[in-house]
């Protein structure tokens, strides 16, 4: 009796290990699917609120683009184009300077009093700039204030990770079609895994 007693406390030792050793290759497994579908979530949250950011900062330059052109004098826009560099776009707006109008700049971040915020003979450009990034750079579209003397007196990055120049489409481009002014912005892509977008609108100027 005791004999049997001492033989079955080993096999059950010996089964309870192999227990063992089954469930924490089964917890390592389960461990490890959980973790990467952790980081995946992670990964698609980041780029779910890269992709809405760079969204939303991509309508609003459009939006204020077509606005400003929208209501540029005609005969002051000049668009400069060439192979291998994105095009950029200068053009005057109807103001009021002293209860005169004129063709000039608006620019809130002038002056605090609404008078002096507009300027005749000033101008407004968009242009694409590589500005540092990361140790890197990145092609940005910039919005330029200039005086009457081109000299840049406020400039803004309105939209981040425009495709170069050199690639078709291009980041940034801009082109008379009939009475209307057709402009493209398309990005790199800022999000994880994403190959960026092409933004097209039509503008037809009041003036």
């Amino acid at each position: 009796m005791r004999a049997v007693s001492r033989s079955t406390g080993k096999r059950s030792s010996g089964f309870t290990l192999l227990e063992m050793v089954v469930a924490l290759t089964l917890f390592s497994v389960i461990g490890y699917t959980l973790m990467s579908a952790v980081r995946m979530a992670h990964q698609s949250h980041r780029a779910v609120v890269a992709s809405t950011i760079e969204n939303g900062n991509r309508r609003k330059a459009c939006t204020r683009l077509i606005e400003e052109l929208a209501s540029a004098n005609s005969a002051s826009i000049q668009v400069v184009t060439g192979a291998g560099v994105n095009d950029s776009i200068t053009f005057q707006m109807p103001i009021t300077v002293a209860g005169v109008k004129e063709w000039g700049a608006k620019e809130e971040s002038l002056s605090s009093i609404p008078e002096e915020q507009s300027v005749a003979g000033w101008s407004i450009r968009y242009v694409v700039f590589d500005l540092p990034w990361n140790g890197g750079v990145r092609s940005s579209l910039v919005r330029q204030v200039l005086d009457d003397l081109d000299v840049v007196r406020v400039q803004d990055s309105v939209v981040d990770g425009l495709r170069s120049g050199v690639l078709n489409p291009k980041g940034f481009s801009v082109e008379q079609v009939g009475v209307m002014w057709e402009v493209t912005l398309t990005t790199m892509g800022n999000a994880d895994n994403s190959e960026g977008r092409s933004t097209v609108f039509h503008v037809k100027t009041r003036n």
